[in-house]
């Protein structure tokens, strides 16, 4: 079973459309199977009371401009459908669900995903930061003055992202390139602090001492250090990979397959009263690092499940990471919370056996380790489903089994976010053109997350139709072929070509080439304002909002943008939405401050506390 790839909208929708954002809220998917159907809606806000809503207006009224433009020290939009594509995921999981649920015996049918908790759940983990009882981050931190920030371009023109886990191969690649050790030293924190800060403020001379080495004697100097070295890829390179090829567009972000045995009885009905979530009673063991995996498990607590994390002796070491909410990181706070944590050693062969143990009465275990980590172990799902014919083996990895195709016998890169926006051509689309660049918000880990929590509950599905158990793979590289979905699909013109800014309108002239569409953040008299004006009458409307001359050629609309820049900063952003509101232009003031989110009336009854604000559950079910 695969996840059809590219799924970004409910069934029957124009795939023209902006999915489910730009259509009215209640908008529904719909799962049929032999048992019956299960639905999942999406609940907006009210466009009467707040204005009509789009992915810009989503994206700067919940705070991703704001993480995305950190390192800029601005707001900026990302140029995918981001949130398009996260609240698609999470009505899909939450329709598998409600399979799930009907399959364990629940009366439940229908799932509701608010829009503004699954926009606020892609910036969880720094609006925990942000809110953080102890040591909080004081509103969003920029990059310094005269720092630079990756991709790296060598001496013959290649961009590039590095990665390294350890100061170790940092300090030896660097110094191999000859630069000066107090460079070396300063940048290190700055560089392994990107994920969580979302900023990378680097000694500009490293730029400068990479610039003198041709690519392919940094990839040599890479192979001798540890260090781990990725080109910047365009999506047309993307389109060029085997798998691709072989999908005829992008591949599904997850397989799953049925394991190798049947358990001797079929797996239990729930015992669960009225009003229970969906996995209430199915028991999860979590061994993974960072975010992807925590997220996935975050994720199936939330819809019920009892989920079990394994940490190393003496805890992960995360936990430690600042800013501290009470005794633990918010960040981690903002990933784990609800879990219960037993501490094993899998490196021992004591703690196999413990783990082991733990699967007897498991249902779903997951993990995100290195490559090969789970057979050297002998914890891989053809040992643990020994054990436990019915579990559903999850691998939340990379790059999957992709870079075997990419790189032949040769180890993949680290598989971390940036790196496989890097590869997958995500880095093209989200920068300027001519210069791409990764978003130094941790997007792919996020989503990563939602592709991963399908794969799952598909498994879980399968598993209580016939009694197997599932192998679930799903990848970085999977998530980052979500969000590049159209771009990757037979056509496609380029990165650009089509997202949150793409307009399909004709113009009002009937000469048949389309608007420029007005899509991005303008300056105000105060707050920065976000609006989307993709047609030829949304571009009137605008115009007339505004009060600037209406264009009367498509090619007009190209310079509208430095048009209508004077008469906005006349103005509050608030006095402008009170004029492009009833004249139907998306719009919202972009919010700098994360801080002020949990006080939104739209996200407030999904917040809750402990000791910093977390990002309850997206869903509802009846």
């Amino acid at each position: 079973m695969d996840r059809p790839a590219g799924l970004t909208e409910p069934a029957g929708q124009d795939s023209a459309a902006e999915p489910l954002l730009d259509a009215p809220a209640g908008t529904s998917l719909q799962v049929l199977g032999a048992h019956g159907s299960a639905t999942s809606s999406v609940r907006g806000w009210r466009a009467e009371q707040d204005g009509p809503y789009d992915e810009v207006s989503a994206q700067a009224a919940f705070g991703l401009m704001a993480v995305h433009g950190r390192a800029a020290g601005r707001v900026a939009p990302i140029s995918v459908p981001y949130v398009c594509a996260t609240v698609s995921s999470l009505a899909l999981q939450g329709a598998l669900a409600v399979v799930v649920g009907r399959l364990r015996g629940l009366a439940v049918a229908h799932a509701a995903v608010s829009l503004p908790a699954a926009a606020a759940l892609t910036v969880s983990q720094y609006l925990a930061a942000a809110t953080a009882t102890e040591d909080p981050e004081a509103g969003q931190p920029q990059q310094p003055p005269g720092t630079r920030r990756p991709p790296f371009r060598s001496a013959d023109g290649v961009l590039l992202e590095l990665e390294a886990l350890d100061a170790a191969p940092w300090q030896a690649f660097w110094g191999h390139l000859g630069a000066d050790a107090a460079a070396i030293s300063r940048s290190w924190r700055p560089f392994v602090l990107r994920y969580p800060s979302a900023t990378a403020g680097l000694c500009p001379q490293l730029h400068q001492v990479l610039a003198r080495w041709a690519f392919a004697d940094l990839v040599r100097v890479a192979a001798q250090t540890g260090m781990s070295l990725c080109p910047v890829r365009t999506v047309a390179q993307r389109r060029t990979d085997p798998d691709v090829l072989a999908a005829a567009g992008p591949p599904a972000p997850w397989r799953c397959s049925a394991g190798p045995g049947r358990c001797a009885t079929a797996p239990a009905a729930a015992r669960a009263g009225s009003g229970e979530l969906p996995l209430a009673g199915v028991r999860v063991v979590e061994s993974c690092r960072r975010v992807q995996g925590p997220l996935a498990g975050r994720l199936l607590l939330l819809l019920g499940a009892e989920v079990v994390r394994i940490e190393p002796p003496g805890g992960d070491p995360l936990r430690g990471m600042p800013p501290m909410a009470g005794e633990c990181s918010a960040r981690f706070v903002a990933l784990n919370h609800g879990k219960q944590v037993v501490e094993v050693d899998i490196r021992t062969p004591a703690g196999q056996a413990e783990l082991g143990e733990l699967m007897r009465d498991a249902d779903v275990f997951v993990q995100n380790w290195a490559p090969g980590t789970a057979q050297r172990y002998r914890l891989d799902a053809e040992h643990l489903q020994r054990i436990r014919p019915e579990l559903v083996y999850a691998q939340a990895g990379a790059w999957g089994g992709v870079w075997r195709g990419v790189w032949g016998d040769a180890a993949p890169p680290l598989g971390t976010d940036f790196m496989v926006q890097a590869h997958s051509g995500l880095a093209e689309a989200l920068g300027e053109p001519e210069a791409p660049r990764p978003s130094l918000m941790t997007l792919l880990d996020l989503f990563g997350a939602q592709v991963c929590t399908e794969g799952v509950l598909a498994g879980l599905a399968q598993r209580y139709l016939d009694g197997r158990g599932a192998r679930v793979e799903s990848s970085l590289l999977g998530a980052a072929d979500v969000l590049l979905a159209e771009a990757l699909s037979p056509g496609a013109g380029g990165p650009h070509a089509r997202g949150p800014g793409a307009d399909r309108a004709r113009s009002r002239t009937g000469c048949g080439a389309p608007p420029q569409p007005v899509v991005g953040v303008f300056d105000t008299a105060q707050e920065p304002l976000a609006l989307a004006a993709r047609s030829a009458t949304s571009i009137d409307a605008l115009c007339r909002a505004v009060g600037v001359p209406l264009p009367t050629h498509p090619r007009e609309t190209a310079g509208l943008r430095a048009r209508l820049e004077p008469p906005l900063r006349t103005r509050p952003a608030q006095s402008w939405l009170e004029r492009l509101h009833p004249a139907g232009i998306p719009a919202a003031v972009a919010r700098r401050d994360l801080t002020t989110l949990p006080a939104d009336p739209r996200l407030s009854p999904h917040i809750a506390y402990h000791g910093c604000a977390v990002v309850t559950s997206p869903w509802r079910f009846s």
